[in-house]
């Protein structure tokens, strides 16, 4: 077990104890579990947080039957804990806070909570840096652990992605940018062009029912002249044959 992994559990283990004692022994939010924290788009707060079906509430029940002995807790109660500190965390808007503790929580294995939200983290910029492609790396995680929900915002993390100053980029510059998010959102698909050239095509098909048909044609044109793709052709083609009218 790694020293890192180590320290995460302490830290947990003795950070929980700290906040029991604070608040009386007692766990607050008795709604602690199937939480969702939301698109981007919204402003978490403690009612709509995806906590995976982890029931928390138990915490507060014998809080003083590890307190001498903290490193015997299991991973299983450790996940908890920090779960548990990134409810708290998440429920006073201390984002930086929050990341850390699911960021400990995935040193241990994967869990859909820590992914989902520490995803959203990343996504919006709360608590740390924003990154598309960081959140969309961590939201695919979840959508294989079962959340269909993360699956549809590392979607949206792509179009935000390959959007974001689309107006400075030449098409080379757009298919290199979806090149790198495919490789590292998803190592696992084989041919790693097809996917990124599907990628920029469900992107300008996205900007072209929003009405911005320039946007659609630089992501057409990206995946049809670098990536070969034959559906971006026929659609960079119809694009062409409707300005010469």
């Amino acid at each position: 077990m790694g020293r890192k992994i180590c320290e995460s559990f302490f830290v947990g283990a003795v950070l929980l104890n700290e906040y029991k004692q604070d608040s009386g022994g007692h766990a607050h939010g008795s709604d602690a579990r199937d939480r969702e924290l939301g698109g981007h788009d919204c402003e978490p707060n403690a009612s709509d947080r995806e906590l995976g079906g982890h029931d928390h509430r138990g915490l507060g029940k014998h809080s003083h039957s590890h307190s001498h002995d903290e490193k015997q807790m299991s991973p299983e109660d450790v996940t908890k804990s920090l779960l548990y500190l990134g409810e708290v965390a998440l429920a006073a808007r201390d984002y930086e806070s929050a990341a850390t503790a699911y960021a400990s929580v995935l040193q241990l294995g994967p869990d859909v909570t820590a992914l989902y939200n520490l995803g959203s983290f990343y996504a919006r910029g709360l608590g740390v840096p924003q990154d598309y492609t960081e959140g969309a790396r961590l939201f695919h995680q979840a959508e294989l652990l079962g959340s269909e929900r993360a699956g549809m915002l590392c979607r949206k993390c792509m179009l935000d992605h390959v959007n974001a100053d689309l107006g400075c980029k030449s098409p080379a510059e757009t298919y290199a940018t979806m090149a790198v998010f495919v490789s590292k959102v998803y190592p696992e698909i084989a041919d790693q062009k097809s996917a990124a050239c599907s990628g920029l095509v469900a992107v300008a098909l996205t900007n072209q029912s929003k009405g911005d048909d320039s946007a659609a044609e630089k992501v057409f044109r990206a995946a049809a002249e670098f990536g070969g793709d034959e559906t971006a052709k026929q659609y960079l083609a119809d694009i062409v044959d409707k300005e010469s009218k």
